[in-house]
């Protein structure tokens, strides 16, 4: 009689690594509908006269702010050390 030859081991299972892709189509998928639901809910606000007085404030406020970082003199004072430089007019 012959011995009984040991049985090769099986090989491992590698990983697939999908999980990770599943869970940035998630995340994906929730940022596409949270952005696709606020700007149903922007563009429902501008048809109102309140809604675009407060659409009109905040960019009036984002020129007032682009303005005041790229006036005439900030850079000096980013070089001083000033990391949030804003002049006024």
């Amino acid at each position: 009689m012959t011995p009984n030859p040991i049985p090769a081991r099986p090989a491992p299972k590698t990983a697939s690594h999908r999980g990770c892709l599943v869970a940035l189509a998630c995340f994906a998928g929730v940022l596409l509908v949270s952005c696709l639901a606020g700007g149903f809910f922007v563009w429902r606000a501008a048809d109102t006269k309140a809604g675009r007085q407060a659409l009109g404030v905040v960019g009036k406020g984002l020129d007032l702010a682009f303005k005041g970082a790229h006036a005439p003199g900030t850079e000096a004072l980013r070089k001083a050390g000033c990391e949030g430089a804003f002049v006024a007019e």
